[in-house]
């Protein structure tokens, strides 16, 4: 198939052709990653992660209206955002939604470790773990968070989602930094599948005077760069593993 298209069309058209439909190919890619990670559906609206604090782990979203969704994260004496919660003594998050406040704790101390939600109606889901001294083996529904109404649900769904988004997103220079390098991949293995010959001579200048590539030696460049165009497309694969 490439070599009909080649005949018909020449190799420098199907190169520029084939550039320009896999680069637009991977934009196309980078960019539904980029709104799938920072959007997310809350009820019947769509959120739109707009900015985030790096040092304190606030996030601001919007939804399709323009109204500002706004998660706050206070430590009471420690301020390190990148501490695991295990460590910290206490952790409360904070939203801000039009006019619902959603609020998350997480207490640790003496007691055990407690996990307390209160949503927007008023009630609260409580978790409960004793120290481990305490433990006992039987069941005891303390230590399960059970919510009881879907609103409870989508709260506290909705509450994780922006705490992990804080956590593990994605910055925007991460993106522009990958997809740079797979253009810059991009062109050099459609040169090392359209024209090995020219690759190999560039590599034989000095050691080679008037010799050609024989089959075996051009089919390994061919093979180099499906290897290359590979590379090219495996930034997009990691970040959606």
């Amino acid at each position: 198939m490439i070599k009909d298209l080649i005949e018909r069309h020449g190799k420098k058209r199907v190169f520029v052709i084939s550039y320009a439909a896999l680069f637009v190919l991977l934009a196309i890619i980078y960019f539904a990653m980029y709104r799938a990670e920072h959007t997310y559906a809350f009820g019947e609206a769509t959120l739109r992660v707009t900015s985030v604090d790096f040092f304190t782990g606030d996030v601001e979203a919007r939804d399709g209206d323009g109204n500002v969704i706004i998660i706050t994260r206070r430590w009471p004496w420690l301020h390190l955002p990148d501490m695991p919660l295990f460590l910290q003594s206490s952790n409360d998050f904070t939203i801000q939604y039009l006019d619902k406040t959603i609020t998350y704790s997480i207490i640790n101390d003496e007691e055990g470790h407690r996990r307390v939600y209160t949503f927007s109606d008023g009630t609260q889901a409580v978790a409960f773990t004793p120290p481990i001294i305490d433990r006992s083996p039987a069941l005891d529904t303390r230590y399960m968070l059970i919510f009881e109404t879907t609103l409870q649900h989508e709260e506290a769904a909705l509450m994780h989602w922006l705490i992990g988004f804080a956590h593990n997103h994605t910055p925007v220079q991460t993106y522009v930094m990958l997809a740079t390098f797979s253009a810059a991949l991009l062109p050099l293995g459609l040169g090392f599948l359209l024209y090995p010959e020219v690759f190999w001579q560039l590599r034989m200048t000095l050691l080679v005077r008037g010799g050609k590539p024989n089959e075996n030696v051009l089919v390994l460049y061919t093979i180099s760069g499906v290897i290359i165009m590979a590379l090219a497309f495996a930034p997009a694969i990691i970040l959606l593993l």
